[in-house]
């Protein structure tokens, strides 16, 4: 992974604020969009932007962009940079994700976790209408958005989904060695290495985990491998 980008850096039109997360593969970053102002999650991938796996990410993006569903974080643009790493910029309002909110607060209430499900399921629903998979679905990727301020009580919480295809992206990256993302949310045919087994299915077993653990302040799985 190429050094940490500085606060200011730019990276087509936007522009860096600080490191968020980072390992091997990817590097997270909060960033703005300097034409608009927009506050963005871009991710920096530790993969070839002249290859395979990343063209066809950025061709799962552009179909998730023309779906234009309203739970699906948009994709505000993607490149490459100088040390020729490729990298993805999406919409993220002020907010926080679903891992940051058990961490804080335990587990949802029934309503809020209804609430949730709902909406990531409706989301994932017509990706897979589209033949995109996220294969990825974690607490990290679902985010909830803050109200703005003196707007009206809403019935529900809206709430984003990120992360759609970066599993595949850097598992094609690694040409396959490797499972990218964390085990205790995958559907047991992503264990095999068989990626004509994964399918619609892999992502609702991990969104009724996720449902399992909001509701329970645990997870059903432990293991220590």
């Amino acid at each position: 992974m190429a050094k940490e980008l500085p606060q200011g850096y730019r990276l087509g039109d936007f522009s860096i604020e600080r490191l968020l997360s980072r390992n091997g593969l990817q590097a997270h970053y909060a960033a703005q969009h300097v034409g608009s102002s927009r506050a963005c999650r871009l991710t920096v991938f530790n993969v070839d932007p002249d290859g395979e796996p990343w063209q066809r990410f950025r061709s799962d993006l552009g179909q998730l962009q023309a779906l234009g569903h309203p739970i699906i974080a948009e994709n505000l643009g993607s490149g490459s940079t100088p040390e020729g790493q490729a990298w993805a910029a999406w919409a993220q309002p002020p907010g926080e994700d679903l891992a940051t909110r058990l961490r804080r607060g335990g587990a949802l209430t029934l309503r809020e976790a209804l609430s949730m499900a709902r909406q990531v399921a409706a989301a994932l629903h017509a990706a897979h209408r589209i033949d995109v998979l996220h294969r990825a679905l974690t607490p990290e990727n679902i985010y909830f958005v803050r109200p703005a301020e003196g707007a009206p009580a809403a019935d529900y919480e809206p709430t984003l989904l990120y992360g759609f295809g970066v599993a595949r992206l850097l598992e094609g990256a690694l040409d396959g060695v490797a499972l990218v993302g964390q085990t205790e949310y995958m559907a047991p045919e992503q264990f095999t290495g068989l990626s004509f087994d994964i399918g619609p299915a892999t992502d609702q077993y991990a969104l009724a985990l996720i449902v399992y653990q909001v509701l329970s302040a645990s997870q059903p799985f432990h293991a220590d491998s």
